[in-house]
């Protein structure tokens, strides 16, 4: 039973190592504004990300997570206890690096659309304004009376 535990545990690793390096390439392409490469790495980290998921469910064949740090010393297998700790590393890494990931899209897509609204001439974000009178304005334009 430890050794079915033993190769989930380690495929976990794996996984989890082949994620990071996973996240490192959408790090890359996002720096690098490579976005047509971004659709194949999503793919990749969809599937990586699946795969764990599956793995994960196996493991809480053994014991939940909350009970499986527990569980591991009980069964006083150092080597066990050692691959958990790895992968828990790495889960915070993939967390923080997924993270930081976010924050550059999120960036690159204010900066899109601001641009897209100096190009079209429209503040698509901003709310309702309103005229001298206090009456809403029609005009949604950033530059009034200008046609291209």
């Amino acid at each position: 039973m430890q050794t079915d535990l033993q190769a989930v545990l380690n495929d976990t690793l794996d996984l989890s190592k082949q994620l990071i390096l996973c996240l490192d390439s959408e790090n890359a392409c996002l720096i690098a504004r490579k976005y047509a490469q971004l659709i194949d790495i999503a793919e990749q980290k969809q599937q990586l990300i699946n795969a764990l998921g599956e793995l994960d469910k196996q493991r809480d064949e053994f014991a939940s997570t909350e009970h499986f740090t527990a569980y591991l010393r009980a069964g006083s297998n150092a080597q066990l206890d050692r691959l958990w700790q790895a992968i828990q590393a790495n889960v915070r890494q993939c967390a923080s690096k997924n993270e930081v990931n976010g924050r550059l899209l999120q960036r690159h897509s204010r900066i899109t659309r601001e641009t897209m609204e100096i190009l079209t001439g429209r503040n698509i974000s901003s709310s309702k304004t309103y005229d001298a009178n206090g009456m809403p304005s029609t005009q949604g334009s950033l530059l009034p009376n200008i046609e291209a």
